[in-house]
């Protein structure tokens, strides 16, 4: 069955997910709240968002010439669907791929569709690589209660590729109408993301969305004792492999000069990978603020401070010893070996928040690393 037929109608009017609305504009709308018990997916146009996914407040959105008609990301799409009325073939393709990327950053990210940057679209590559959680499952007609946006099977190079092109058409036209003000689709498709190798050699990651960023909220969490730096050096390695999805040698050797800024206060990182390619990588806000805060802790200076400066990204604290045996002099230069260890080592100081935040669902340190596929280079 073709899982984009049977699309529902647009509404006459664009959905008004805020309050008030204007009396006769829309019929109510069910709230969809992933954070609640049980909560499941449910068809484009027939939900409201709670107020911190429903888009007003996007770090990517900027104001807009509809005003109220497009104030949050369901009134956006609306706007943007509404001009295929005579297209209809064209219009059940571009609200299948966006009905499906709302629901997983929503549901797997946390972020709305407004807020989604470039390392959010790389991941929802892998996710249809590799589908997992409530939104995948057996196909259904929409008006199902066990409808799903996504078939546990999963989809083909082919199919990926078409996902990334519609989406990046269509947050272009959000450019263009004054919604938004960049394109996450754009550099992750010139990087290279929507062939089958790439987005299969590192794969998505096997623990749940909820899990894995319960487990950075651990690492995370301040500490009055010395074991901060070394928390915050596991932090931005974590963040580095595991959302930006670098190599651990590309993380470990990567250096100031190659930083260039992007959007919402994160970095593109420029790097030549086998084969001779160039890639542009995105580094998000949050990973960018992991390796201030590391930088901060080794009195070190930042790329506006030291543009041309072939200083690495990370630095072992001069007192630490992750691995026993090496020698002293040898400690302050970082490697794939010595970014495993760093990042072990601060799962191992936040384990017991993550045990108490996650009980028997915790996964082990080593779990964790397995997820991340980071055996240490030298095993």
């Amino acid at each position: 069955m073709d899982h984009a037929s049977g699309l529902a109608r647009l509404p006459a009017d664009p959905p008004w997910t805020g309050a008030p609305r204007p009396s006769g504009s829309t019929p109510d709308y069910t709230l969809l709240d992933p954070d609640a018990p049980g909560s499941t997916p449910a068809p484009l146009f027939t939900f409201r968002l709670p107020d911190h996914l429903d888009g007003t407040r996007g770090s990517n959105r900027r104001a807009s010439r509809f005003g109220p008609r497009a104030a949050d990301d369901l009134a956006m799409l609306w706007n943007y669907l509404v001009q295929f009325k005579s297209q209809p073939q064209k219009r059940r393709r571009h609200c299948f791929e966006l009905e499906r990327f709302l629901l997983y950053l929503v549901y797997h990210r946390g972020k709305p569709l407004s807020s989604a940057d470039g390392i959010d679209c790389r991941e929802y590559l892998r996710f249809l690589a590799r589908p997992y959680g409530v939104l995948s499952g057996i196909q259904t007609k929409r008006n199902s209660p066990r409808w799903v946006p996504f078939s546990s099977e999963p989809a083909s190079p082919a199919s990926r590729v078409r996902a990334g092109n519609v989406l990046r058409a269509a947050f272009t036209a959000f450019i263009d109408s004054g919604m938004l003000r960049a394109n996450p689709w754009r550099t992750t498709l010139e990087a290279g993301y929507t062939g089958s190798e790439q987005i299969e050699s590192r794969g998505a990651l096997p623990v749940d969305g909820t899990t894995w960023q319960t487990v950075l909220a651990c690492v995370a969490e301040p500490v009055e004792d010395d074991t901060g730096p070394a928390r915050r050096l596991g932090l931005a390695g974590l963040l580095l492999v595991g959302e930006a999805r670098l190599r651990r040698e590309e993380a470990a050797l990567a250096t100031l000069d190659e930083l260039r800024d992007a959007p919402a206060g994160g970095w593109y990182l420029m790097l030549r990978r086998r084969g001779g390619h160039n890639v542009s990588v995105e580094i998000g806000a949050r990973a960018a603020a992991a390796l201030r805060a590391h930088w901060a802790d080794q009195a070190l200076a930042t790329p506006s401070a030291a543009a041309a400066s072939r200083q690495p990204l990370l630095h072992l604290p001069v007192h630490a010893n992750p691995l026993p045996g090496r020698q002293r002099t040898r400690l302050a230069v970082m490697g794939a070996d010595e970014l495993y260890e760093a990042m072990a080592t601060a799962l191992r100081l936040a384990y017991l928040q993550i045990e108490a935040r996650l009980g028997l669902r915790a996964p082990t340190v080593h779990g964790l690393l397995q997820c991340l596929d980071l055996r240490p280079a030298s095993a």
